[in-house]
């Protein structure tokens, strides 16, 4: 069961559901940190765990004042960015939604206090200069850019420096760098017109239908925008005619079975409106949780 020194029990709750905000109520109760580092992961399970207007005073006694809360790990979905922080209830309201890869050796890029809380929190914020972060077909020609096998909005470092790893010794391909020397982040992104940088996902998770780039990334963090979705997951299957189609997979709070239809029409209807056609899903499907890695 939770661990529950110091908590309140809260009532007429699924024990399971409430075991995660009341351990981690524990834990910033008794260190009583400035700052809480998390995985988006753990931020959207902890959405999916309590009510919409609760907050993390609503599982302890003490008094937990974070000065702010800070991510990794994968993309943060704007939605869950503003979700936490009401919860957490922090004295700042940028999200330090850091992002770095264990081959950078450190954060590349992370929202700064200087640079102002952007207004959508899926932001990793504003580049420095020194790093000569760029979209690839800002600086490599289309054909180069298949030559190369590039995805024309990969992200590339300019100035790569000493702390980067040269090589990777696996049993896949491992190409890090272009002829031109620049540190290949294998990332999608984009670069808005006030220089906020926005991650869309791994540049071989882009789905291809019918000669359309799907963002798998876009499309989830659009998807949890609705209530009661836990998590999204996207996925390409082949198609003999738009060569690949997408599948959709999602949590829900409700397990009602004609509630979990109209959310499948609702879905689709999200999907044409804030996207286009070619992201509508194949196939939707329900699960009770999505595996985590």
């Amino acid at each position: 069961g939770p661990l529950m020194l110091g908590c309140t029990s809260v009532i007429n709750e699924n024990p399971h559901a409430i075991a995660l905000p009341l351990l981690l109520a524990e834990i910033l109760n008794k260190t009583k940190p400035d700052c809480f580092y998390t995985s988006v992961t753990v931020l959207r399970l902890l959405m999916s765990a309590v009510k919409p207007n609760q907050t993390i005073s609503d599982y302890c006694q003490g008094s937990i004042k974070l000065e702010r809360i800070g991510s990794c790990g994968e993309p943060l979905a704007n939605i869950v960015g503003k979700w936490a922080i009401n919860f957490f209830e922090t004295k700042r309201k940028s999200i330090v939604n850091t992002y770095f890869q264990t081959e950078t050796g450190g954060v590349l890029v992370a929202p700064r206090d200087e640079d102002i809380a952007p207004l959508d929190y899926s932001s990793v914020g504003k580049p420095r200069k020194e790093l000569g972060l760029v979209i690839a077909n800002e600086i490599i020609t289309s054909s180069n850019l298949k030559k190369e096998g590039l995805d024309p909005n990969e992200i590339l470092i300019c100035n790569p420096w000493s702390g980067i790893f040269k090589k990777i010794i696996s049993d896949k391909n491992s190409n890090y760098f272009t002829k031109a020397g620049y540190f290949r982040l294998h990332d999608i992104g984009y670069i808005d017109s006030k220089g906020y940088l926005f991650i869309g996902g791994r540049s071989d998770d882009v789905i291809n239908v019918a000669g359309h780039r799907i963002s798998s990334s876009e499309l989830e963090s659009t998807c949890l925008a609705l209530d009661n979705i836990n998590e999204v997951c996207a996925v390409a299957v082949s198609d003999k005619i738009y060569g690949s189609r997408v599948v959709l997979y999602f949590s829900s709070s409700q397990e009602n079975e004609q509630f979990i239809k109209e959310i499948i029409v609702k879905l689709k209807k999200l999907i044409k409106e804030k996207l286009s056609k070619y992201h509508l899903p194949k196939k939707i499907y329900n699960f009770e949780n999505l595996p985590k890695t």
